[in-house]
C-alpha cells in the first residue's frame, strides 16, 4: 500500500482471486495461508451518487436491504417507491439489486446509522457501489 498508493486496497474492495485461484473463500483462505508468499487480485467496484427528495417523511423509499458487516446496507428488492421513481426518471445511473449503499448524506461506516439516517430525513445524498461491472479507480463519476 505505502509503495503504491493510487493501487492501495481500500475498503470495499472485493478479492477476486489468490494466487491465480478464484473459488469459494474458503478455498481462498486457504490459499493464503499455505505459502510465503501470494499474489491477490482485486476490483474496486464503481461508484455512484443518487439524490433522493421525498414529498414527504412518510413516503417510502421502496427497497428492501440486509446489512452487510454492519458497514453497507445491500439492495436486496426494489419496489414502487422513491428509488423505483429514480430509476424510471435516470437509466443511466439505475440503482439494482445487490448494489450497496455505502453512505447516506454524511453518513457511512455503520449500517444502523445509515439506515436511521435514511428513515428519518427528507433528502438524501446516497453513495451506491455497483454490484457488478468494470473496476474503476474511484475517480470516475458517473
Amino acid at each position: 500500500n505505502r509503495d503504491s498508493p493510487k493501487r492501495r486496497v481500500r475498503h470495499g474492495d472485493q478479492l477476486l482471486a489468490v494466487n491465480g485461484r478464484s473459488d469459494s473463500a474458503e478455498i481462498l483462505l486457504k490459499e493464503m495461508k499455505r505459502g510465503s508468499k501470494i499474489e491477490l487480485v482485486f476490483r474496486r467496484p464503481a461508484s455512484f451518487c443518487v439524490h433522493l427528495v421525498r414529498k414527504s417523511l412518510g413516503a417510502r423509499l421502496g427497497i428492501e436491504i440486509t446489512h452487510s458487516a454492519n458497514r453497507s446496507l445491500v439492495i436486496q428488492k426494489i419496489n414502487r417507491g422513491i428509488v423505483h421513481d429514480w430509476n424510471l426518471a435516470h437509466p443511466e445511473k439505475l440503482v439494482e439489486v445487490k448494489d450497496r449503499i455505502v453512505r447516506v448524506n454524511a453518513v457511512h461506516g455503520d449500517s444502523e446509522r445509515m439506515l436511521a439516517e435514511a428513515l428519518s430525513r427528507a433528502m438524501l445524498n446516497v453513495l451506491l457501489h455497483k454490484a457488478h461491472g468494470p473496476a474503476n479507480d474511484g475517480s470516475r463519476e458517473l
